[in-house]
């Protein structure tokens, strides 16, 4: 799963800043939505810009703030090659934390993983200690997160994948092709992939 659709998106985000910006959008729509979401708030984000319901919150300014800075942001991921640098950087990102800035680099092809509520949960791990402030000290909390994570991007992702699909009516495959699917903006297939017609069996925000 990982081997077959993450290389594409990190081949598309780092060759396009448009896919680049979809990616680093995926990740912020994601937080505490059920992931059947997904499609329908890709879509209207497409279609509604700055006035999308999905943007709640911080997630509004997230996205003005991306639409200013995305470029230069785009410019920076595609040079680093330590991931701490590039988890720093991608979490400057207003709302972006370890988690999800995480969520961003592995995308991108960066050895590191998203460390979600469910990941979190099989490796009995507390999803706290990761919630920091931005701080002096933020450098330090990225080192510790990529320690914790390096070299299991694939271990993890297909670990969630396997976890997940299954709980959304989906196959472990299928639910990692979504991603690939929304990020790379696939137009012709957004229209089959209605939560409507996915029959959910577990409500549990997955990450």
């Amino acid at each position: 799963m990982y081997l077959e659709h993450v290389p594409k998106i990190a081949a598309a985000m780092r060759a396009d800043y448009p896919t680049f910006e979809r990616g680093v959008m995926f990740a912020i729509l994601s937080a505490r939505v059920q992931f059947s979401r997904m499609p329908d708030q890709c879509k209207e984000l497409e279609r509604r810009s700055d006035k999308a319901g999905c943007l709640w919150s911080w997630k509004y300014r997230a996205y003005c703030e991306l639409r200013e800075r995305g470029l230069a942001m785009h410019g920076a991921m595609t040079c680093f090659t330590d991931p701490v640098d590039a988890l720093e950087h991608i979490t400057s990102l207003y709302g972006l934390g370890l988690v999800k800035g995480a969520f961003v680099c592995q995308l991108m092809g960066y050895d590191v993983a998203c460390l979600d509520i469910r990941n979190v949960k099989r490796e009995g791990l507390d999803q706290r200690g990761w919630e920091y402030e931005k701080n002096g000290r933020w450098r330090k909390h990225c080192e510790r997160y990529v320690a914790a994570t390096l070299g299991r991007a694939q271990e993890l992702w297909d670990a969630w994948c396997t976890e997940v699909g299954p709980d959304y009516g989906m196959t472990p495959e299928a639910c990692s092709q979504l991603h690939l699917d929304l990020i790379l903006n696939y137009s012709r297939r957004l229209k089959s992939l209605s939560p409507a017609k996915v029959q959910i069996r577990n409500e549990e925000v997955p990450y």
